[in-house]
């Protein structure tokens, strides 16, 4: 009888082990199918947004937004000739002054000072 006590709980062990394997490898398989599920309506939606984009771009076209103002009867069309009227800007030499360059107390901080002064914008132009 010792012996056969020795056997079960030895056969036991394996059964509760391979039924461990079978359990893991079960769960694997359906990680995995809802993986591919995923993927697959990723791929969709994405497909679905390219798609989309594309449409919204050629609505935003002038040929459409023409074509479409046609449809309504507006009298509006697009710009024969493009043209570019400069607006010169006044002049405010007094308005501008160079802004105080500020260097930190120290020598140890100096080459910083020298960096801040070059990296100043100019705003006399």
């Amino acid at each position: 009888m010792k012996g056969c006590g020795k056997i079960l709980v030895g056969f036991s062990i394996v059964t509760f082990g391979l039924l461990l394997y079978v359990h893991e490898r079960v769960e694997m398989l359906r990680v995995s199918y809802r993986i591919h599920q995923k993927s697959s309506a990723l791929s969709k939606q994405s497909e679905e947004f390219r798609r989309l984009k594309f449409e919204v771009t050629q609505l935003r076209s002038p040929q459409a937004l023409e074509k479409r103002l046609n449809q309504l009867s507006l009298p509006l069309t697009l710009p024969k000739e493009i043209k570019v009227v400069k607006i010169p800007q006044p002049f405010l030499q007094s308005a501008v002054e160079p802004l105080p360059v500020h260097r930190p107390p120290g020598k140890l901080f100096d080459f910083v000072g020298q960096w801040i002064q070059v990296a100043q914008a100019r705003t006399d132009q």
